[in-house]
């Protein structure tokens, strides 16, 4: 059964793992939607001046006439005004897909979207949670009403679409690595890695030391080439696996 106590979210997997995810707070939220509200505002001004600019040539070159320009000009600034209408929309939901749960803001501020059991953000769920970003920014900002009284600290559209954002700081400080520089130059390929296979890691990475040394080493060997077999590495020795588990975990942070 997942709770919630003191900001931290718990998921209890099918394999009876817990899984402890930090809330991001309202003042992490807010830094993440000031700058990303902050790249879209620099990207409409851009555009307008853009269309600012082609206006005035289809005005020069004869808008009401069957010029070249101004027809062209027309039509372009027909588009341009359909496509800084779903600016805002298609922003988040491209990098909330492509970045797997986080847009520019969110990353500079460390937070992720995820679902709330623990699977990476779908196309279905950042769709929802971000056309009720409209409403959640409306009716005098009744999502940061209901980010302050959800114990999970989510807005409408978080409820709706069955999402959360969590904080990756905390976690990170945890398992990093004890010997960087035997971790190996060259980078991994992560792109096949999904927020919920982060977490496993994780998990393991921030238990092992309180775990018995031979279990240890047998459940870092298994998960080495597990994770070798998904990112389509050569499986490590055993006595190297929780090293390279941890370049997997850097890489990943560094994605």
């Amino acid at each position: 059964m997942n709770t919630i106590k003191n900001g931290v979210y718990t998921i209890r997997t099918p394999e009876n793992i817990e899984l402890r995810l930090t809330l991001a707070g309202l003042g992490d939220r807010t830094l993440a939607h000031m700058i990303d509200t902050i790249i879209i505002a620099a990207a409409w001004l851009s555009l307008w001046i853009l269309g600012a600019i082609l206006l005035a040539l289809g005005v020069t070159g004869g808008l009401d006439s069957a010029s070249i320009t101004g027809f062209i000009s027309a039509w372009a600034l027909a588009v341009l005004l359909v496509f800084t209408t779903g600016l805002s929309l298609g922003y988040y939901l491209y990098f909330e897909i492509y970045w797997q749960g986080q847009t520019p803001g969110k990353r500079w501020a460390n937070l992720r979207v995820i679902r709330s059991d623990g699977r990476p953000l779908d196309l279905q769920a950042a769709l929802i949670r971000n056309i009720l970003r409209i409403v959640d920014q409306s009716f005098l900002y009744l999502g940061l009403f209901f980010v302050i009284i959800d114990p999970g600290e989510r807005r409408l559209g978080d409820r709706a679409a069955g999402t959360l954002v969590i904080k990756e700081t905390a976690r990170e400080n945890r398992f990093q690595a004890l010997e960087p520089e035997e971790l190996g130059e060259r980078a991994l390929n992560i792109n096949r890695l999904k927020p919920q296979d982060y977490l496993y890691l994780t998990e393991f990475l921030e238990r092992r030391r309180a775990m018995e040394p031979q279990a240890r080493i047998q459940v870092a060997a298994l998960l080495a080439q597990r994770y070798a077999t998904l990112l389509n590495e050569t499986a490590p020795r055993d006595t190297e696996a929780e090293l390279f588990l941890q370049r997997i975990c850097e890489n990943y942070q560094r994605g």
